[in-house]
């Protein structure tokens, strides 16, 4: 299994060792940039829970020390905003198969509260959004476009598996959409009845394989 979050964070990673190589001051998201590259993963690990990263002791002295710096946390925060953009970029615009919107749901509980924020928020509106835009539809008696039933579905796709995860107010929208598309298109009625498969121990088992080997390999650098 290949994570998606874990493929963003190594390009990312990829990226700046490539520039840190050639020059040691980086301009990341307009902002200069100079840390190690060690350090820099770090920064990218803390799009993650933090009882995620707590399980590689070697590095807990380490991140401990580092949250003391207000640039280090600077760059935490950079990296949070760019990866959540990332991430809902994905989820509005591609299409997936059912087992991948399941990892993906898992993937995102695993990510650090305020980094579930900056991306369900934005989604969440826009979900609302579509709500309206169905319920309209429907008492108006008009179609809507192909593009937003597919944002719909890709939406409703990936909320309907975190909220069967762990469910949350959100589930309220879910209702509410699940009623709108019903009056308007009952075929959709199925997005709402699926169930992820859990793919826990699995996606836990790819992040720990990842970071043990990916840190390693930057503190022999």
């Amino acid at each position: 299994m290949e994570l998606y979050t874990l493929r963003w964070l190594e390009k990312i990673l990829k990226d700046y060792e490539r520039e840190y190589g050639e020059e040691e001051i980086i301009i990341f998201a307009d902002k200069k940039v100079n840390f190690k590259p060690l350090f820099f993963a770090m920064a990218l690990l803390h799009i993650f829970q933090r009882s995620l990263l707590y399980r590689f002791q070697p590095i807990e002295e380490m991140l401990n020390s580092l949250r003391e710096r207000f640039d280090f946390m600077h760059l935490v925060d950079l990296l949070r905003k760019e990866f959540s953009f990332w991430f809902r970029e994905m989820i509005l615009h591609r299409d997936f198969s059912q087992r991948t919107y399941d990892q993906l749901a898992q993937e995102f509980l695993l990510l650090e509260e305020i980094v579930q924020k900056q991306i369900q928020i934005p989604l969440l509106d826009e979900l609302k959004k579509l709500c309206q835009s169905f319920e309209e539809a429907f008492e108006e008696k008009k179609d809507l476009s192909n593009e937003e039933k597919k944002r719909f579905n890709r939406l409703v796709n990936f909320f309907v598996r975190t909220e069967a995860l762990r469910p949350s107010r959100c589930s309220e929208l879910i209702d509410r959409a699940e009623k709108a598309c019903k009056k308007l298109d009952p075929t959709l009625e199925a997005l709402f009845l699926q169930r992820p498969e859990d793919l826990k121990d699995e996606i836990l088992e790819c992040f720990s394989t990842f970071t043990t080997k990916r840190l390693s390999q930057l503190e022999v650098c």
